[in-house]
């Protein structure tokens, strides 16, 4: 059988696009997927809770390589389509400060409605089926022109999968949308695919990384507050991107740091981490006997003012009170009074304070020092691809190499890329699933138009 469309993937882009290239038309639509179940990644978003969009939607929210091309799909679209498609088939959403979720406050059970619509509108599903080998159509647009244009309606999209018990099937299709995902948090189904089935296509890639993952820091004695969160203003020192600065709760691992706050920044520093060591990559094939310059010592620092509401002399005058009134107290236990107990033994060790140290002691340099710790604790960073902590993937297929207006691949007609495979990466507050669906009902709009 060949199919009018074959999606790749079951996810949220992949489950919008089936939907909508169903529901008002009769084409024959095939959604292959390797998991057991559809949309495992959605249903478990935000912590189950499935938060699917904000309505602070604007371009400052997303990165990208191509940011005009960005700028130009941002600019035509909007958070209420998110709205209206939850509405429209039976999952209304509610605001908490900004932030859209389910009545339900259940990502299962979005899955499991949007997965119920697709196959009341006749969409066939095929689940444990991996996908090994896409093949482009023997005419291509771009290569000779007058045989594509001969043969054109004859063109099909050969897709080579494996069923669970490993026997190869292969799909025909007239046009495949490509939703695969990234290959973030492989434990729900990330994985490399989307870069593995286009490598017979000669499309231009923007480097890949981790993104909204925690930050690595070089500190040993952090473990002393693994568990510890805090509210903190941070700020991470960059070279291509400047200084970026953000207030939230920030949480300690014992070699990293993470929270909504540090995840986003992680979209900064992965990127030109990955960025540079692609550069050293390419330098490295091209035999350039050049050695690259090192980072400077503060390139990529992170800052915490822990005490963001109270300033470095109004914090240095509250701990000069205690040392007055009660002089025969610990540094520690003045530390516990206004800090988790974890990170006061943090802050205690790091500066080479005894644990029966007493305030009396601490000298005027060092009650300076203390202050200036606590408003501006230095982490140094260490790059770790961490694909299995984060939540999407940054980079993927240039944003060039599509219309943005309906996601079809410039040079490859019926080819469809939507979602994570694509170079753009929001922050945490549903963004990621915004654009996954928004693109997914953008491919199927305009292959229902024709």
């Amino acid at each position: 059988m060949i199919y009018d469309v074959v999606i790749i993937g079951a996810g949220a882009a992949g489950l919008a696009a089936a939907y909508n290239a169903a529901k008002d038309s009769q084409l024959s639509i095939l959604v292959l997927e390797k998991e057991k179940l559809p949309g495992r990644k959605l249903s478990a978003a935000g912590n189950g809770r499935c938060n699917l969009t904000n309505r602070s939607f604007d371009c400052s929210c997303y990165h990208s390589e191509s940011q005009d091309l960005l700028s130009d799909w941002i600019e035509c679209h909007s958070y209420k389509e998110i709205l209206a498609f939850f509405d429209a088939i039976g999952i209304p959403l509610y605001e908490t400060n900004g932030y859209f979720y389910p009545l339900s406050n259940q990502g299962r059970q979005v899955t499991e409605l949007l997965y119920l619509r697709c196959r009341e509108k006749g969409v066939h599903f095929a689940f444990e089926q991996r996908v090994k080998e896409l093949s482009p159509p023997l005419f291509t647009e771009g290569q000779k022109p007058e045989v594509y244009e001969e043969n054109k309606n004859k063109s099909l999209y050969h897709i080579l999968a494996t069923n669970k018990e490993g026997e190869e099937i292969t799909y025909q299709a007239l046009r495949v949308i490509l939703a695969t995902g990234g290959r973030a948090a492989p434990k729900l189904g990330g994985s490399d695919s989307s870069e593995r089935l286009l490598k017979n296509f000669q499309l231009e890639w923007e480097q890949s990384y981790s993104a909204l993952s925690p930050i690595y820091v070089d500190d040993s004695s952090l473990k002393l507050a693994k568990g510890v969160r805090l509210d903190a203003f941070v700020t991470l020192n960059t070279e291509r991107f400047g200084k970026i600065k953000e207030r939230g709760q920030v949480q300690i691992n014992e070699n990293r740091l993470s929270g909504i706050v540090v995840m986003n920044m992680s979209c900064y520093y992965n990127r030109e981490q990955a960025l540079e060591a692609r550069h050293n990559k390419e330098k490295q094939i091209a035999g350039s006997q050049k050695k690259h310059k090192p980072p400077a010592e503060d390139k990529y620092d992170l800052y915490l003012d822990v005490f963001p509401d109270i300033s470095w002399d109004g914090l240095r005058d509250y701990i000069s009170v205690q040392r007055e009134n009660f002089p025969e107290e610990t540094v520690f236990f003045l530390l516990k009074g206004i800090l988790p107990e974890g990170f006061a033994d943090y802050i205690t060790k790091r500066l080479g304070y005894t644990r029966d140290m007493t305030v009396s002691e601490l000298g005027e340099k060092q009650l300076n020092r203390l202050v200036s710790t606590l408003k501006k604790l230095t982490f140094r960073a260490i790059y770790t691809e961490d694909y299995e902590r984060a939540q999407t993937t940054g980079g993927g297929v240039a944003l060039s190499e599509v219309d943005v207006k309906g996601f079809q691949s410039i040079h490859y007609p019926g080819l469809y890329i939507v979602g994570e495979a694509l170079d753009i990466c929001g922050k945490c507050g549903g963004y990621n699933l915004t654009f996954a669906i928004l693109s997914g009902i953008a491919a199927a709009n305009a292959i229902v138009k024709g």
